[in-house]
């Protein structure tokens, strides 16, 4: 189930799936974060991974053979870790936000189960680091992403068709008010 990463404020309209199954939009991914990630640790344990193994074989010293296997070990596991994990997404699957993270299953949440999105600083979306969706059983705080909090906000919000608080259910319509004297 491939589909299009698709700007965060742009609508679902025409998003349809490679399959032709469902519409599919990418809200945002951690991919470019990772990507940095990788282009700036594994020049540099790679360049610490030949200098140890230099100091190893010029010395003949146990520590510098441990320690040039060990950096050797963490440039394979970045190396393998870029190529082989998807990065984290948040992405609208038809009717259920699906958070998609790595080594873990989907985190699901449908549409009809949401009762507010806001960021971690109520009623300032724009200060806000993360995403909170609320929903009928839970709470899900989304991770920080590419795309900014404010606009997975408002996009999120136009999705679920909520504001930012809750509806409350069996309340009076108005403020309380005071009996006359």
């Amino acid at each position: 189930m491939r589909g299009r990463v698709v700007d965060a404020g742009a609508s679902m309209a025409g998003m349809a799936d490679a399959d032709g199954a469902g519409d599919v939009e990418t809200l945002a991914t951690n991919g470019p974060q990772l990507r940095r990630q990788r282009n700036l640790f594994l020049p540099v344990y790679g360049a610490m991974a030949v200098v140890y193994g230099a100091a190893a074989v010029l010395d003949h010293d146990a520590f510098m053979t441990v320690a040039a296997g060990l950096i050797g070990l963490g440039v394979a596991f970045i190396v393998l870790a870029a190529h082989y994990l998807e990065p984290a997404s948040i992405t609208l699957v038809g009717t259920t936000l699906e958070y998609r993270r790595p080594l873990r299953s989907p985190l699901r949440v449908e549409r009809a189960d949401v009762v507010a999105v806001r960021g971690s600083i109520p009623f300032h979306p724009s200060w806000s680091d993360r995403v909170v969706v609320e929903t009928r059983n839970r709470t899900v705080t989304l991770p920080r992403f590419s795309a900014s909090p404010a606009t997975l906000i408002g996009r999120l919000q136009e999705w679920a068709g909520v504001g930012e608080t809750p509806v409350a259910v069996n309340q009076p319509d108005g403020p309380p008010t005071e009996a006359a004297p």
